[in-house]
């Protein structure tokens, strides 16, 4: 009986520590993921706020009610794991509030991490309306820097006047490697406008190589046919299961380029790569088309990885024990003999490229190490989005050191892998690549102001969903680039002073759609503009669209 009352007596005195008034002075806690803390102030009307919590491992949000009131007034929201959360609410009615601390319930979010909060201040009317001025000089401060500097694009599609585009030749002057992200994968415009830029930089300055986010096999057969004419067009276009490239914006470039490969020397055609390191069954054609040639005693082992990796791609990211338990028997030997395969390809070097030739060896080489590098991305049952940009990089990387001194590069990915930022759980490709690169690496990150786009519709669990997104909230990123009075602009933030730009600091809304989308998430996700050394701005965003044509793949 004793142990129960100190039981409950402990229990107590821990949610008393997280319902507490405000401090004053900056005050310590740890919260889990999920997890609620409660904290009181009294203000009167007219009143304000002003306090600061700062995230010291676990991305938070903050929500504002009045004590015995369910309807929420404010709420503040991070997507950082660290840094500080800045809250400020004005009363409409005097009375005592309460304020919610909640670790937010994603799951890259630690399981538990440590935040701060003090009150930095209690504001009179007086005083909020001399901050609401100095707040409102930001503002417009922030729109004509934004106004003066961006340049408007006078059109998304390829074949237009490149004269508006000519900026790109002093902005791009030294830069090896330009990255073009996107807010959507399925996004028309975004597409157009990529083809158009590509367009411009291979014709006028010297750019011959094409990244997109897809597997380099699947991107090999497209490379052939841009190259050499090898395939047709359709086949090559829908040949990969992705989003991003089973379009007619996409399928439209890749026209482009084998008509512009057609007119042009060897030394000066334009490839089409892919760097992303994704499950395909296709690399193992290509493999048992080279043991064919080196080695058939390893045949049937290629036929037992192939269709081992395929159990485990579609055991990926299940949660239930079954899945787990089946992952867990399947995945040592799988990644050990991936391995052995590679090793017998990397120490049969010699022998092996006399048999097949240099060209498909180096092919072969490729596959397995897409293989491996998938396998890596999920060992752990779930997807590791960390290690699959490392491995991006590690692709890009990989062919720069092995083209033509000089040769210049363009990416096509979402916004989060081509920008520049790290934290202690994940290290984008655009930060890699500009820690190895420095300046020569120059990352575009995309934004629009509403409309349609094709993606994954969680909410109806099936593909190739149109869905939209209305007018975005005042203050985010996209209603200042809407202000400007430009339909379609770019930015360069390399080379124009953002100093004395207090907002170009603050953490911006920005749209975040992925592969897939419900209706019941935001479309938002938080970043810093200096994150990205450009911005590309469409304001009306229609879906791609989408071929409605598949490949079924055989694993026979």
């Amino acid at each position: 009986m004793l142990k129960t009352i100190t039981l409950v007596f402990l229990l107590f005195l821990s949610c008393f520590a997280f319902s507490q008034n405000i401090p004053v002075q900056e005050a310590s806690h740890t919260i889990k993921r999920s997890e609620k803390q409660t904290y009181y102030f009294t203000l009167k009307k007219g009143y304000g706020l002003k306090a600061v919590l700062m995230q010291k491992g676990i991305a938070v949000d903050v929500s504002i009610y009045k004590v015995n009131d369910t309807t929420l007034i404010k709420f503040f929201d991070s997507n950082d794991f660290i840094g500080p959360l800045p809250i400020f609410f004005e009363s409409s009615a005097s009375g005592k509030y309460q304020l919610i601390v909640r670790g937010q319930p994603v799951s890259i979010n630690p399981v538990a991490g440590d935040y701060t909060i003090k009150q930095e201040a209690i504001l009179s009317p007086v005083d909020i309306v001399k901050l609401n001025q100095e707040k409102q000089k930001e503002k417009d401060d922030f729109l004509k820097w934004l106004t003066d500097n961006s340049h408007p694009i006078q059109s998304v599609d390829a074949g237009s006047d490149m004269a508006d585009l000519q900026p790109l030749k002093t902005i791009l002057k030294d830069v090896q490697v330009v990255g073009l992200g996107e807010a959507t994968h399925g996004t028309s415009e975004f597409a157009r406008v990529k083809h158009r830029i590509l367009e411009f930089l291979v014709k006028e300055m010297g750019y011959k190589t094409f990244f997109i986010e897809a597997p380099m096999n699947i991107c090999r057969e497209i490379n052939n046919y841009v190259l050499y004419g090898k395939g047709d067009l359709d086949t090559v276009t829908v040949r990969a299961n992705s989003l991003v490239m089973r379009v007619q914006e996409v399928k439209d470039m890749i026209k482009w380029m084998y008509d512009y490969n057609k007119t042009q020397s060897a030394d000066k055609k334009a490839t089409f790569l892919g760097f992303d390191p994704t499950y395909e069954i296709y690399g193992w054609k290509e493999l048992k088309q080279f043991y064919n040639k080196v080695d058939t005693s390893k045949l049937a082992l290629l036929d037992t990885l192939k269709k081992r990796g395929f159990q485990i791609s579609q055991l990926t990211n299940k949660t239930d024990s079954v899945s787990q338990k089946k992952f867990k028997a399947l995945y040592p030997s799988y990644y050990l003999d991936c391995s052995s395969v590679l090793k017998d390809i990397v120490m049969n070097e010699g022998r092996y490229k006399y048999l097949a030739g240099s060209e498909i060896y180096e092919k072969s080489l490729q596959d397995i190490k897409q293989v491996i590098e998938a396998a890596e991305v999920y060992k752990n049952e779930n997807y590791n989005s960390n290690m699959r940009d490392y491995y991006m990089t590690e692709n890009v990387m990989n062919y720069l050191q092995n083209a033509e001194p000089g040769t210049k590069v363009i990416l096509w990915a979402h916004n989060g892998h081509m920008a520049k930022f790290t934290n202690q759980y994940f290290t984008p490709m655009g930060y890699r690549l500009g820690q190895l690169l420095k300046d020569k690496y120059y990352s575009f990150g995309f934004e629009f102001y509403s409309g349609d786009f094709l993606t994954y519709n969680i909410d109806l669990n099936r593909l190739w969903s149109v869905m939209s997104v209305g007018i975005p909230p005042e203050g985010s990123l996209s209603s200042y680039l809407n202000k400007t009075g430009k339909e379609n602009l770019f930015i360069d933030f390399r080379n124009t002073s953002s100093k004395s730009i207090k907002l170009f600091a603050k953490d911006w809304d920005i749209h975040n759609l992925e592969a897939s989308y419900s209706v019941k998430n935001s479309a938002f996700g938080q970043i810093k503009l200096d994150r990205y050394d450009g911005l590309i701005y469409i304001k009306k965003s229609t879906a791609t669209k989408n071929l409605n044509l598949y490949v079924h793949y055989s694993l026979d």
